[in-house]
């Protein structure tokens, strides 16, 4: 073979083994995301999804089982990168009327992402249409709720801990989020991390009257 034409392969095939699986389960992941946003769950295909990653059906299913695998896949790698994320926004910052500011401002910012609120829907109805699977994705939005409250806040406000509280907490969240993709003037991005603010400040006036935690500062 022309050794220019050696000189001239891809980067991908540059690529050590490890690495390139790496590379080719992460661009699946991002693929599906995508078509799972644009056609829903069921009317997702395997074809599509590899298509959209630039890959065969075959590096499909080298990475995962089916359809339902790579969706609760998108799922729990969400949950991983929100948590570190909040953790970077807000771990460092000294005051809690700087930390409700930081992680309001985020939870807008990703909240009023068009992708991200099909996706919860999709989780959602998902979940409804596949009664074996709920459980399942219970357990999962359970453990995304809790983990949204981290330490960093809940050393302040211990009556956020709970998962009622949580759930409650991701609910209007969502219903703010299918409400900013059907009237995006009506809810912007301020308003939506203003009215997260409003929420979590509700939420710390009652842990202050408990005698559970002090009074934040006025904005």
């Amino acid at each position: 073979m022309d050794s220019k034409l050696l000189k001239t392969k891809s980067p991908e095939g540059a690529r050590p083994p490890q690495e390139r699986a790496v590379k080719t389960h992460n661009d699946l992941l991002q693929a599906a995301r995508t078509i799972f946003a644009r056609d829903g769950f069921e009317l997702a295909s395997v074809e599509d999804i590899a298509k959209a990653a630039g890959k065969t059906r075959g590096a499909f299913y080298a990475h995962f089982t089916n359809k339902e695998d790579v969706f609760f896949a998108i799922y729990e790698r969400d949950m991983e990168e929100k948590k570190v994320e909040l953790s970077t926004v807000i771990g460092h910052l000294p005051t809690l009327e700087e930390r409700v500011t930081a992680l309001c401002q985020y939870i807008s910012k990703r909240a009023t992402s068009r992708e991200a609120t099909l996706l919860q829907i999709e989780f959602k109805a998902y979940a409804v249409r596949h009664p074996r699977q709920r459980k399942r994705l219970a357990a999962l939005h359970a453990a995304m709720a809790q983990n949204f409250v981290l330490k960093e806040i809940t050393e302040f406000v211990p009556t956020m801990e709970g998962r009622a509280c949580s759930l409650a907490l991701t609910g209007a969240l969502e219903g703010m989020m299918l409400n900013h993709m059907f009237d995006p003037e009506g809810i912007g991005q301020e308003q939506f991390a203003r009215m997260t603010e409003l929420i979590l400040m509700d939420e710390l006036r009652r842990a202050q009257a408990a005698g559970l935690t002090t009074a934040p500062k006025s904005s």
